[in-house]
Order: C-alpha cells, then structure tokens, then sequence
C-alpha cells in the first residue's frame, strides 16, 4: 500500500494537535483555513481578501515585508507497505528571469515557534536555489536521510550465480546464500537476474519443493520472479520457514526465516512528566522528558511509565479519542490496562500496558490534562520493524523511537517583498517528493 501524508498546520492560536489542511498558504494574515491547493501542491487562486492574501511591497525601496510564516508538518495516514524516507520539497519551475522577484524561503526545525511577520529564524532558505537534482531535504528529529537495516528491511531481492570454485552458487543483492528474513503482511520477491543459468524454487525445512498459492513463479519479460505472500496463511503452513535453491539443488541457495516482531522482550519506557511555560509565550503544556508534549507511539509488548511531578495541578490521562483538548469526559478517559498510582498529586505514576488495553477492547489515541486544555498531543499505536537514520514507516513515534518516526519536523515557509520587488508575483509551484523503499 502506497504512503499518505497528511498535511497538518500549526497556527500558534491552536493546541499541540494542529490543523489538518489540503495546503498551505502565504499570506500577510495568518489564519486557519488556507487557500484551495492542487496536487501536488500549488499556489491557491483565492483572490476575495487581499488583505489576508496579499503582502504589501513597501514605499521604501530598501525596506522589506513579510508573509506571516506558515509552519506545517507532514504527518503519515497510512504507513506504506515497507517505508519511506527522504522528503524533498523543490520548485516545479525554473527560477523566473527577474533581478527583482520576490522571494520565498524554507526551512525545517524540531521545535515550533508562534508564526511571526518579522523575518524568520528558520525560513532562511532561498527556495530557488533548490531544484529536483539538488532538493531541500526535510528532517526527521533533525536526522536526513536512511541507513537501512537490510535484515528487515528489504523485501525485494535481484538473485544472480557465482562459482565460487566448486559449482555455481546463489549470490541475492550481491551477497552469497544469504539468510533472509520475512515479516508476516509483507510481499517479498527475487528477481532472478540469471534466468536462463539457473531456475530458482522455493522448499520448506526438510527439502520439499513447496506447493502453496501463496508462493508464485512467474515470467516477467525474459526473468523469472518468484513471489512470496508473506500471510497468515502461510505462516500457519509453514512456521519454521523456508529454503530457496535452484530447481535440482536446494543447497546452492540459503534459508528464509519467520521473524516475529511482537516477541522484542518487554521493556519499561520512562517519562518525567512536568508542566511549563513555552518559551516567549507563556502558554504552559505538558514536558515529556524536557520534550514539549511529544506525539507518542505505543507498541504492543512495551509498557510505558508516567512520573508526573505536576500531578496535583494537571493529572495526567490517556484518551480514545484524539480530538478532546481536556481529559474531563469519563466516557473518553480509557482505564483498562492503565494504573495510577497517588493520583492527582506530585507523586503521581501512570503505568501502561498498550497490550492490556487492546484484550479489553480499547485504543488510546492521545494524552491530556484533566484540568486544563491542550497540554498532550496524540498517540499511535502502531508496531515498527525497520531501524535506520531515518525510515518513516509508522504514524507517530517520532519521539518514543525516532528512528521510526512517522511525521516530519516542522516546516517554515515565508515570503519577503522588498520595495523594489516586481508586484503581482505568485508563490511558485512547489512539489514534495519522498522514496518508498
């Protein structure tokens, strides 16, 4: 299943959850609702308030404004079938020919700050100096890029032959008779680069060539691909895995292993809960370990431990639903698999247990104060495999487990008109594109 972003706006009037938007527009006024977008992301041709729409070019040749920022961040709706990684925004345009254009600059920050019409601290990026071949790259908890663990990670295999001095052996993505490991939902398949020299079969553990529909050969132009559905049903038939080798010999090849990621050991993850003020705002919300009110990623077999030091004033509750900016609705509070030790005082401790929560039938989707609102922010509660610099292939845990992030950071966006820039000008074109590995 190919990714889905959703794109959420930050307005500094807003709770910690923000506002999901279908874009993002530049304007002299902040505000909630922005302009109507295409896809991909494009200018808005939203002309009824110029007021809210328009940046004024100032009488003084030298002086500048600016839009208010717009800060937003992509968060994931569905995960895709493996993952992804490497976000790149550029301009769909070549840069216009004019010494006197206006300019829109982006940047990306781990915190956010309220949008300000004053020269950005993290817009500073000339936009057009990015382009498809040389991109603007958006961080994950401040990380660039991936560095994939190939165990896990890898679901599609290009097979080739070798002798290696006693007979032709298989070599998958360059590495001899490796071991292969497979994850219940994915789709695994080798593409056999040496059709011709070698037929590829797969057998089960005792060396049986294996029959099942969930297991395909086929001829795609001139190679062959066997197909691994890698499902429930096959794991049943199978469950000590398999073999692959060629069509006479199972021994050229190597082993094809079931790895089952709801069996990690139970670790005990700790949060120091306590309330503050933001910064230059003074708003108060809840810290997570001196993190401002992080999304969260629950994973079964984990529990999850909250030592509330701000348990007198904000006790600290776990929510189905992610819309509530209070925990005061008792039909919304979920108790089932939850304990609350020295409730509503400074010694106050919340202890988790995601797997508990799930046998009675519950789903926790976000944290919040019972006395005051917007201080958490949401909760997901999906199980990640892959490890690397950066894989996105969960909704939320950007925090919990950054290298399995699924939102982005912040992203800034702003506008600056000097007296002496061209007027009528309209915010480029922009495209934003990530790999799906």
């Amino acid at each position: 299943m190919p990714a889905e972003f959703e794109i959420r706006k930050y307005v500094g009037k807003d709770c910690a959850f923000g506002s999901p938007v279908t874009s993002i527009g530049i304007k002299r006024v902040d505000q909630v609702v922005p302009a109507v977008y295409g896809v991909p992301v494009v200018p808005g041709d939203d002309k009824t308030d110029a007021n809210t729409y328009s940046v004024y070019r100032p009488d003084d040749p030298e002086d500048s404004a600016h839009s208010f920022e717009s800060i937003f961040k992509l968060i994931l709706k569905n995960p895709p079938d493996n993952q992804l990684s490497n976000i790149k925004i550029y301009p769909n345009v070549e840069v216009p020919d004019d010494p006197n254009l206006p300019l829109l600059f982006i940047g990306v920050s781990k915190t956010f700050t309220r949008p300000t019409n004053q020269a950005s601290m993290v817009a500073i990026n000339n936009i057009w100096q990015y382009t498809e071949d040389n991109p603007f790259k958006v961080t994950v908890n401040g990380e660039q890029g991936q560095s994939v663990d190939e165990q896990v990670a890898e679901i599609n295999f290009n097979a080739s032959v070798n002798d290696v001095g006693f007979g032709n052996v298989i070599y998958l993505n360059e590495e001899r008779q490796v071991d292969v490991n497979i994850v219940e939902g994915n789709t695994y398949q080798i593409i056999n680069k040496a059709t011709g020299d070698i037929d590829i079969r797969i057998y089960d553990e005792f060396d049986v060539l294996v029959v099942d529909p969930n297991i395909t050969y086929a001829l795609v132009g001139a190679e062959q691909v066997v197909t691994i559905f890698a499902n429930a049903s096959l794991l049943a038939s199978f469950p000590n895995g398999f073999k692959y080798g060629s069509v006479s010999d199972v021994s050229v090849g190597g082993l094809i292993e079931w790895l089952d990621l709801s069996q990690d050991p139970i670790e005990t993850e700790v949060y120091e809960v306590e309330v503050k003020e933001i910064r230059l705002h003074g708003d108060k919300v809840f810290y997570l370990n001196d993190m401002r009110s992080p999304r969260i990623n629950f994973r079964q077999n984990r529990l999850y431990k909250f030592i509330n030091k701000s348990g007198d004033t904000d006790p600290i509750r776990f929510l189905n639903t992610d819309t509530s900016m209070v925990a005061n609705m008792e039909n919304e509070i979920v108790i089932k698999g939850i304990t609350v030790t020295d409730g509503g005082t400074v010694n106050e401790v919340v202890l988790v247990d995601p797997s508990a929560v799930k046998v009675a039938g519950e789903r926790i989707l976000s944290y919040q104060s019972s006395y005051h609102s917007c201080y958490g922010n949401g909760i997901t509660n999906i199980n990640t495999a892959l490890v690397g610099n950066y894989n996105i292939n969960t909704v939320g845990g950007g925090v919990a487990n950054p290298l399995a992030a699924g939102e982005t950071d912040f992203i800034y966006l702003q506008l600056r008109v000097t007296g002496k820039s061209t007027v009528g000008q309209a915010v480029p074109e922009i495209i934003i594109e990530y790999d799906e590995n």
